[in-house]
Parts: C-alpha cells; structure tokens; sequence
C-alpha cells in the first residue's frame, strides 16, 4: 500500500490531510465473550431466552482468523463502542451517528 504520511509511531502515522492512519489494530479476539440475547441473531419465539439474558460465544482461533472472517472486516465502519442496548442497531440509514472511520 502507497500513501504519504508523517510517522507518529510504528503503528500510527498522520496523512497531509490531517487524517490518522492505524495499522496492526486488533478487530477481533478469540475465546468466550458476552452478549446480550438481544445482539445475537436469535429467534425469541422458538427460545427459552429473554433480549435481556447474557449469552457467552465461543470464537475459536480458526474462525477469527480464517482469510474470509477478516476479508469481511475491509472497508467497514468502526465506532467508539456500541449503541446502547436496545437503542438501536447500526444500519446504513444511521451510522453516520457513529461511524469514527474506516478499517
């Protein structure tokens, strides 16, 4: 990749334009996470869960890093935190609210 900027440190450099490039951020991790049940793809009708009961995904290693789990990362929004719970989803039509750039 070809782009000019000023070196901050290893990790982060400052485009011309005043923008902050960050390389070697983590996206994912691996191992068990919480959820609310209202963040998963999960049909209430046929579950015994309620929206506000706290689910634990397992992410293996294979999965995070497989090429196309991180292919589907390029060119998606990153935000500082969720939207609170219940508030709303990030969807095309509001994530200007929280978009912070670009991965």
């Amino acid at each position: 990749m070809l782009y000019y900027a000023s070196k901050i440190s290893n990790n982060m450099a400052m485009t011309p334009e005043g923008f902050l490039v960050c390389r070697n951020v983590p996206i994912a991790r691996t191992g068990p996470q919480k959820y609310a049940a209202a963040e998963l793809p999960i049909d209430f009708d046929i579950s015994d869960l309620q929206t506000t009961d706290v689910v634990t995904v397992y992410r293996a290693e294979a999965d995070v890093f497989d090429p196309s789990a991180i292919a589907s990362f390029e060119a998606k929004p990153v935000t500082n935190d969720h939207p609170p719970i219940g508030v709303e989803i990030i969807i095309p039509d509001n994530a200007t609210k929280y978009i912070k750039g670009t991965t």
